[in-house]
């Protein structure tokens, strides 16, 4: 017999399904699905993970480019143990630590969820001004609280970054901008629209969508950036649970580990670097 919080679950999610595709605000819909989704599947073992590696304490980014950063349990599009651990897209891991070694001015986050990059930059850079933008308002409320969290003054958040503002002057230089904005990337990575973006370094997360396939928008930002910038496709590669046990302080076992840094990604996740050329070179 379905228990009373099973039932209200089921109904809840029946309705949000109904709203992504009959009310405005399809995006708002989808968000609080996914995560309702994703506390189902991963909430449980974030409270194990806290219980046994953190010993009942808050959360800090235990490795990775980001290590010490301040975290929170909560419910967020995937899961948070990667995050916590310092294993989330461990493939960035050396561009992340040429981005702060390099002491960018400015950084530039489009896409940027609960913050795990815009707050890990503006802790890391302080000297430089770290701009953060996300359409999700449940996001952005999870982001405000990380930026609490961490003490961060120097970033501005943001919902929706246009062509406009990134064309704005006064940026302090040099500028690095990250994008993950789920196929939108074909839109907002147009230097025919957006000179500026020729001046700046860019780290975009690839998808599918504008009725291309993944292969085809990998092609097609390639082609316009081909004349402005070195281009170097990052693909993701598998984790190893043994590699941060020590981070985790042997709390957990191999299976325990493999939880914790899996990302749940249904497809291998891959981002195009475009380096800015010297006007020398290009």
């Amino acid at each position: 017999m379905q228990s009373v919080s099973e039932f209200c679950w089921a109904l809840s999610y029946r309705f949000l399904v109904f709203a992504e595709k009959a009310l405005p605000m399809k995006g708002l819909w989808f968000g609080i699905r996914f995560r309702m989704e994703c506390q189902r599947r991963h909430g449980p073992f974030q409270r194990e993970f806290v219980k046994k590696v953190y010993q009942g304490g808050a959360p800090r980014t235990l490795g990775g480019p980001f290590a010490g950063m301040r975290y929170f349990d909560g419910t967020f599009f995937g899961p948070v143990t990667p995050r916590w651990l310092g294993s989330y897209e461990e493939a960035l891991h050396p561009v992340i630590s040429e981005v702060i070694a390099k002491k960018y001015g400015t950084v530039i986050d489009v896409g940027s969820a609960e913050g795990y990059y815009a707050i890990g930059f503006a802790r890391a850079m302080p000297a430089s001004d770290v701009y953060s933008f996300d359409t999700d308002p449940v996001s952005r409320s999870q982001q405000r609280k990380l930026i609490a969290l961490n003490s961060v003054t120097n970033l501005q958040l943001g919902g929706f970054c246009s062509h406009e503002f990134l064309g704005s002057t006064g940026f302090k230089t040099p500028v690095f901008l990250l994008v993950d904005i789920e196929g939108w990337e074909y839109e907002l990575l147009d230097p025919a629209r957006c000179p500026a973006l020729a001046g700046m370094d860019i780290l975009a997360e690839l998808h599918d969508g504008f009725g291309l396939t993944y292969e085809q928008m990998i092609e097609c930002l390639s082609d316009r950036f081909s004349a402005t910038h070195a281009i170097e496709r990052i693909v993701d590669g598998a984790r190893h649970p043994g590699d941060y046990a020590a981070l985790a302080g042997q709390q957990l076992d191999e299976a325990e580990l493999a939880e914790a840094i899996n990302e749940y990604r249904p497809w291998q996740n891959s981002w195009l670097y475009l380096r800015k050329r010297e006007a020398a070179g290009r």
